[in-house]
């Protein structure tokens, strides 16, 4: 009934143990309604430190030298409202210590801690005699979109697994790793396993939707939409969940009707401040709207409700390079790779906006590292345009020899995966050729090897077939003259 004063007043005469602390948490709850009554919830660590009042402090100095776990926990969400992430992270270290099952506790400090380096310290602070670390270490990592070591992050999972061979919540985030290193087959087959065993769960729905969405899955999407929605023959859940908003607003964007999309958006952040992702969402249907503006604004209150949302500083990059300002296009596309590093479309974003600038050599280390993190899985469309990308780039600052591996190179993979992308194929192809053709007038070239790129030219049902039929008939006169120096085949 969210009667947090009444609850406060009854809980007042109990001075320890679990009573004292539910007194004290309502207290807090009920100054938090008051001030989202007078000016709504707060969106952002800016906000909270607008609205951390008196009276919070008045709360802090009387829980300031308390022992007990769930008080620390008080204290530690008291002093995240003020500017005290440091010391709210250590009341939150010394609670956990205390009593590790409150998994708020651990919420809480995933939400605090500012990077991967900063786990990486704060971790061996954390019990490790029984399983609740390995919980928080699988969440912190997925929130805080680090998962590029997947081996890592299975392994835990998996070990897990065996102490809860039935959890949903532990598939869910075997789910949720496939999405983050964007395997979305994989992520798709594990929510409809999920989804199939628990057909009313609604954690995870707003996820689920976002990899439809990206598969252009109209109509599982579409039947996903109309079973969450409501009605009688819906499944039965509360139709005003953010999740269920976010699974909505991914239908009506899928659908083409952005303007119901960002309805759904913003009812999701009515319903639950927190849900900051639909701020990033918004962003995406504004993009899409043609109004740059208000995404921008929309990216803007994402970071600056959670800085380690990457997809607000992608969203960024793009709108800013849109409107060609490519300066500032650059810096949200380095803070994007800086949170996301295993992301190849961070590092593409970055080349391409270095080219743009003129600065090709920074355009190709950073289309290099995309390569790399793609190696090992290559054979897609955008694995071909990289090494295109590479041998162009060569190509404009006149190192043909650079340019000539980069194009053997994608010559090498198309035929390795079964031919590749055939007009790429065929580009690099002529391109080996004709610089064979430039190296034998040097009198370095392999003339078979040109002959070779042209034979197989010919036979593709190419654009540059003709033009490789004339460079063979130029290739046999330079043989023929070739073989006439040289005295072979005369009596």
């Amino acid at each position: 009934m969210k009667e947090y004063d009444r609850a406060s007043k009854a809980l007042k005469p109990i001075k320890s143990g679990p009573g004292r602390f539910l007194g004290l948490y309502a207290r807090f709850l009920a100054l938090e309604k008051r001030l989202n009554d007078v000016s709504g919830p707060a969106l952002s660590t800016r906000q909270n430190l607008r609205t951390f009042t008196p009276k919070h402090q008045d709360l802090l100095d009387e829980i300031q030298s308390s022992i007990d776990p769930f008080e620390l926990y008080l204290k530690a969400i008291l002093l995240s409202r003020g500017s005290y992430r440091l010391e709210a992270i250590d009341a939150l270290v010394h609670s956990i210590n205390l009593y590790q099952y409150n998994w708020s506790a651990w919420k809480l400090l995933q939400k605090l801690i500012e990077g991967a380096d900063e786990l990486e310290t704060i971790i061996p602070q954390l019990p490790k005699d029984g399983f609740m670390d390995r919980f928080f270490f699988i969440h912190a990592t997925l929130e805080s979109h680090t998962s590029g070591n997947g081996e890592v992050l299975t392994k835990v999972i998996e070990e897990l697994q065996e102490l809860f061979p039935t959890s949903i919540y532990l598939k869910s985030q075997q789910a949720l790793m496939a999405y983050h290193l964007r395997d979305f087959d994989v992520a798709e087959t594990i929510f409809d396993s999920i989804y199939a065993e628990d057909p009313h769960r609604v954690e995870d729905v707003d996820t689920y939707s976002n990899i439809l969405y990206v598969m252009e899955k109209r109509a599982k999407l579409t039947s996903l939409a109309q079973n969450y929605a409501g009605g009688a023959d819906g499944a039965g859940v509360d139709r005003m969940r953010p999740e269920v908003c976010c699974l909505l607003g991914n239908y009506w964007s899928l659908s083409g009707e952005h303007e119901k999309a960002i309805v759904e958006f913003r009812r999701a952040l009515r319903l639950d401040p927190s849900y900051l992702s639909a701020w990033t969402l918004m962003g995406h249907e504004y993009v899409e709207m043609k109004n740059t503006y208000a995404a921008i604004e929309s990216y803007r209150k994402a970071i600056d409700a959670n800085s380690k949302d990457y997809r607000a500083w992608y969203g960024l990059g793009q709108t800013y390079e849109v409107l060609d300002m490519l300066s500032y296009a650059l810096y949200y596309y380095q803070q994007a790779t800086a949170l996301k590093p295993y992301d190849t479309r961070m590092w593409l974003a970055l080349a391409q906006v270095y080219e743009k600038l003129g600065r090709r050599r920074e355009a190709r280390m950073t289309t290099k590292r995309a390569l790399m993190i793609a190696q090992p899985h290559l054979g897609g469309q955008d694995d071909f345009g990289m090494i295109m990308k590479l041998a162009e780039l060569y190509d404009m600052d006149g190192r043909p020899d650079e340019a000539a591996k980069y194009h053997k190179k994608l010559v090498d993979e198309a035929l390795e995966y079964g031919g590749g992308p055939t007009a790429r194929l065929a580009k690099s192809l002529l391109y080996l050729a004709k610089h064979e053709m430039n190296l034998l007038e040097k009198g370095s070239g392999r003339l078979t090897c040109a002959k070779d790129y042209l034979t197989t030219l010919v036979r593709m049902n190419v654009d540059e077939k003709e033009d490789a039929k004339g460079l063979l008939r130029r290739l046999q006169s330079f043989d023929q003259a070739l073989n006439s120096d040289l005295g072979i085949g005369s009596k």
